[in-house]
């Protein structure tokens, strides 16, 4: 007989609730408390009679106020669950909260389930209409892992960088590392996640990235693509570098 989850983890999609699923709703609908940090709180309360704000995390006291949100989720789960924990985009794809809650959750032997939402990573790639899968390698993360001391560019790589928008300071010091190994002249996109179509982005010249923004833009993903091409284009022969601005059908401008 199949575990009835005591935790979801749900995904509202990119925009919130404008792509929610009908398997995030049911999900919602199951739950006897449902924690969630949306300005809806009207529609949720109208699926879930305990409707809990999460409230702003105190990311200067990261470790600890990850650690505070999934004990509170834990508690009532324990008093009853099912609980639900829903946020934007894919509840584990980038969000600190989703891991940390979904590690626990694996740790305590606690049934839980992900339900998937609509992410930035998808709202890229139908925004540039790029295919993967065909053997380009793509590495996906938030800008903190980007400006790890230890994390360099890959020119082999195509870069999607999310929250990259959040910080104008760190989208520089961004800028500042992909021309260590890409030439100025290498154009990047800017995607403003809320709204995937085409017109929302933006392309840059790297050397010029720096100073794309005049103001922070949460949602904003920014784009690197390689700038060789992956050794799948080109059977039998060894990587090179491509006189292509990209190998995915990535539609940017060609000058």
């Amino acid at each position: 007989m199949k575990t009835e989850p005591k935790v979801y983890l749900i995904g509202l999609g990119i925009p919130e609730l404008y792509s929610l699923t009908v398997e995030a709703l049911s999900a919602i609908r199951r739950c006897r408390t449902l924690f969630v940090n949306n300005p809806q709180m009207e529609f949720f309360r109208r699926h879930c009679a305990d409707v809990r704000p999460i409230g702003v995390l105190d990311m200067s006291r990261r470790e600890q106020s990850l650690n505070a949100l999934t004990a509170r989720i834990l508690a009532a789960a324990r008093r009853g669950g099912p609980v639900g924990f829903a946020i934007y985009g894919h509840p584990i794809l980038y969000e600190p909260p989703g891991a940390r809650l979904l590690e626990a959750c694996r740790r305590r032997n606690i049934p839980h389930r992900v339900v998937a939402g609509i992410s930035a990573f998808d709202a890229v790639l139908a925004c540039l209409g790029l295919s993967v899968g065909k053997g380009e390698s793509v590495r996906v993360a938030d800008r903190h892992h980007f400006l790890r001391d230890d994390v360099s560019p890959d020119p082999r790589s195509h870069s999607i960088i999310y929250k990259a928008g959040q910080n104008l300071e760190q989208l520089e010091e961004l800028a500042r590392r992909f021309l260590k190994v890409f030439p100025g002249s290498h154009k990047a996109a800017l995607v403003e996640c809320l709204d995937s179509s085409p017109e929302r982005a933006r392309w840059v010249r790297l050397e010029r990235l720096g100073k794309a923004l005049r103001r922070p833009e949460l949602y904003t993903t920014l784009v690197v693509p390689a700038l060789i091409a992956p050794p799948s284009e080109r059977p039998g022969h060894a990587p090179r570098a491509s006189g292509r601005r990209l190998h995915s059908g990535v539609g940017h401008p060609a000058k």
